[in-house]
């Protein structure tokens, strides 16, 4: 095998290995859970087509041996390493247990410098692992890529945006998928830049980042809530939701894991996006 590593996002990644698990699960009446650390890497560099075949594996040899029972799949971070992280993949499922084969899956591994565990389950079943170091790369160099099943149907004709972040490009291709359906986009890089816009104009919607030097998104709707109350606030992160302390209670209309598809993106701005009368 030839390793080919690429940068990539990788929640967004995760959230589709746990989707495929679901799916698994669903076809053998298994209940399906997916535990993600919050404290992971947000961008790292990765083999992710073995990496897909190793998790898919995983969790279709779970589902195969398990019926009407449970599946679980979790990623936590053991340690950081210089330049990266050592993160745990887990799959445990509460079937009759898997034979001890798993060629694909060894191999597969070890060419990523990984083998795979397997021990007996508490309670029973069986729980399959393997421990795999990814280097961290800086979100900023990842190109802003989405899927182009794109709806021909929104119209954002009137309404007025306001984006945040702190990434120019990703502000660049946001600022022009929504200006060519129609949208009046505003773009200004921090929080504080954003609570100045706010009150010199008047905007639909306010979609921000959650990571971002000086004033990072949740300070930023907590001051969003406060002066405009009426004012719909998406988050667009490549990480889920971080609550920090002191934040409760406090919550967006909407979160979108970075990088969305275009038509799951266009489809929540525009149903978050109404014109809402007496904004300040």
């Amino acid at each position: 095998m030839s390793l080919m590593p690429e940068p990539g996002y990788l929640y967004a990644f995760l959230c589709e290995m746990a989707d495929k698990g679901r799916l698994f699960a669903q076809r053998r009446n298994d209940a399906f859970a997916c535990r993600v650390a919050s404290d992971l890497p947000v961008a790292v560099l990765a083999d992710f087509h073995y990496l897909r075949q190793v998790i898919f594996t995983l969790l279709g040899n779970a589902a195969k041996f398990t019926r009407d029972g449970s599946i679980l799949f979790e990623v936590s971070k053991i340690a950081d390493e210089a330049g990266g992280a050592r993160l745990l993949f887990a799959v445990t499922d509460s079937g009759t247990g898997c034979s001890p084969g798993l060629a694909a899956v060894r191999q597969l591994l070890r060419g990523m410098g990984s083998a795979l565990k397997l021990e007996p389950a508490a309670g029973g079943g069986s729980r399959s692992s393997f421990e795999l170091v990814l280097p961290r790369v800086d979100e900023n160099t990842l190109d802003a890529a989405f899927a182009e099943s794109l709806p021909s149907c929104v119209d954002g004709a009137g309404r007025r945006i306001l984006l945040v972040d702190d990434d120019s490009a990703d502000l660049a291709w946001l600022g022009e998928l929504l200006a060519g359906y129609g949208f009046e986009v505003m773009s200004v890089p921090g929080g504080r830049e954003a609570l100045q816009a706010l009150r010199t104009g008047r905007f639909d919607l306010l979609l921000c980042d959650q990571a971002m030097p000086g004033m990072d998104g949740w300070k930023l709707l907590r001051q969003a809530r406060a002066g405009w109350p009426d004012l719909p606030v998406v988050l667009y992160s490549a990480a889920p939701l971080r609550r920090p302390p002191g934040a409760e209670g406090l919550d967006f209309d909407a979160a979108l894991l970075r990088p969305a598809a275009g038509d799951d993106l266009l489809a929540c701005i525009d149903a978050c996006a109404r014109p809402w009368p007496g904004l300040k």
